[in-house]
């Protein structure tokens, strides 16, 4: 009601000058039988904070060595599939070609609230980064065990984990991904984007 209040004056402007219009077109030729009308179009513009502050992603080892990542960042034709994909290789260190994207999937992927803007490259790409590094994480805390080394001291390197102290003590991420089921542990991990501290209601 207060929209339409502080709208009325310039209504009635207007409609001031678009009666006298119609009154005295059929007097200029160039108008012919041509009108005016008024329209109100009303809109809302979303700005600041907005949607959920946290942003959920999950990333996954498979059995084969490879990668899943499960985000939901919309693509409306600007390549944000490829940023995501991007982010998760470069948070793993491993080629864009061994990960797959499950994205947006209202059965597999976690709502990730209001997408427009760079708001699914900020936030749902925070939240992949932090999946992906969760996920490496405990990669390398099961590898460093299978190889005698310490965490600090791995890489992945096409497909396998190494130990930077001694190339030698290698192992796929196959078999890594083989000793994550016997010793009962997901591969898949959870990734959260959380600005509610910075952002309180």
């Amino acid at each position: 009601q207060k929209v339409l209040d502080a709208l009325k004056p310039h209504y009635e402007v207007i409609k001031t000058e678009v009666d006298e219009f119609n009154r005295t077109a059929s007097q200029h030729s160039k108008y012919g039988n041509m009108r005016k009308g008024i329209g109100v179009a009303g809109m809302w513009y979303r700005f600041g904070k907005s949607g959920s502050l946290k942003i959920p992603s999950y990333a996954e080892l498979r059995t084969d060595g490879s990668f899943v990542v499960f985000c939901s960042a919309p693509e409306y034709g600007q390549g944000i599939e490829t940023v995501m994909v991007q982010l998760a290789a470069e948070s793993l260190g491993v080629p864009q070609e061994s990960i797959t994207l499950v994205n947006a999937d209202t059965l597999l992927t976690p709502d990730s609230g209001v997408q427009g803007a760079s708001r699914a490259t900020y936030w749902v790409g925070n939240s992949v980064v932090d999946a992906a590094q969760n996920l490496k994480n405990n990669i390398f805390a099961v590898a460093s065990e299978m190889l005698d080394c310490h965490p600090q001291e791995l890489q992945i390197n096409e497909g396998t984990v190494h130990c930077t102290n001694a190339p030698e003590n290698i192992i796929s991420l196959a078999e890594i991904a083989s000793e994550f089921e016997n010793l009962g542990k997901s591969k898949s991990v959870n990734g959260l984007f959380d600005l509610s501290l910075e952002f309180p209601d």
